[in-house]
């Protein structure tokens, strides 16, 4: 799958209904194998944007609860005794601390290998707290190599932006973001709209490093709240960075308007 298809893809997810069994998402099933699994557990959290926990379940009978927030895993909170979780249950992930990390990984994959039928997800709201925890994407690339290769689940956008790039994306999208925060290539912040989504959008910010490629991410699944808002970031040539909050139905139009903002 190129770049191209593999971002139509995407997009398409995010209109497609969840599946569920009771109250539970269905995540991915068994036969994907241990790599699949694995991917689709720290894809969840990869989409996890507010504090969640996240409770993954297989036919298998064994329970993985996840804290997740701003994309990262924060912390194992629980797990089933059959899994051996002692070495790493209740204890806050450091992104310096390889020897968490693995036996963080560890744990999954044990969880993934022993999955059977449907694997599920059910969410509810987490905490707020001090935890950094690790990224998902970092993760995922920690992974085995018996899980198989690791993609990019969006293209980046071409080189150099041609046009107004957040200004032009703004024009575009007037009446379809909750509430917006751009970072200007010289460090200048501004925002609008709801003031109570501003502590998440500043996450969303932080979490865009100088050297990330120009790119449209967007995070349509919204653990623990199902009305909430969807969030996004776009990331321009010049280095100008947006984040924001809009409504998961406006998915198609704001994705026509970043093309738009880096191809006029």
């Amino acid at each position: 799958m190129n770049d191209s298809e593999e971002f139509d893809a995407r997009v398409a997810k995010l209109h497609q209904p969840d599946r569920m069994v009771g109250d539970a998402r269905v995540l991915a099933r068994a036969e994907e194998g241990a790599g699949g699994v694995a991917r689709a557990v720290l894809t969840a959290v990869d989409e996890t944007i507010l504090p969640a926990e996240l409770t993954f379940a297989s036919e298998a009978g064994e329970t993985l609860t996840l804290s997740a927030a701003a994309r990262r895993l924060r912390a194992v909170t629980a797990a089933s005794d059959d899994l051996s979780p002692e070495e790493v249950a209740g204890r806050e992930l450091e992104p310096e601390e390889e020897d968490g990390l693995h036996a963080a990984l560890d744990l999954l994959v044990r969880f993934a290998r022993g999955a059977s039928g449907t694997v599920v997800v059910s969410e509810r709201r987490g905490e707020e707290n001090a935890m950094r925890g690790v990224s998902a994407l970092r993760l995922i690339g920690m992974l085995p190599p018996d899980a198989g290769p690791v993609t990019a689940a969006v293209p980046p956008a071409p080189a150099g932006d041609g046009g107004g790039g957040a200004r032009d994306f703004l024009a575009a999208s007037e009446g379809r973001l909750r509430a917006s925060m751009t970072r200007s290539p010289s460090g200048e912040v501004t925002s609008g709209g709801a003031e109570e989504l501003a502590a998440t959008l500043a996450q969303l910010l932080d979490g865009a490093g100088s050297d990330d490629e120009p790119a449209l991410q967007l995070w349509a699944q919204q653990s623990g709240t199902p009305a909430g808002p969807a969030f996004g970031r776009a990331l321009w040539a010049d280095g100008t960075v947006l984040a924001m909050a809009f409504d998961a139905a406006d998915v198609a139009p704001l994705v026509a308007a970043f093309q738009g903002s880096i191809n006029d």
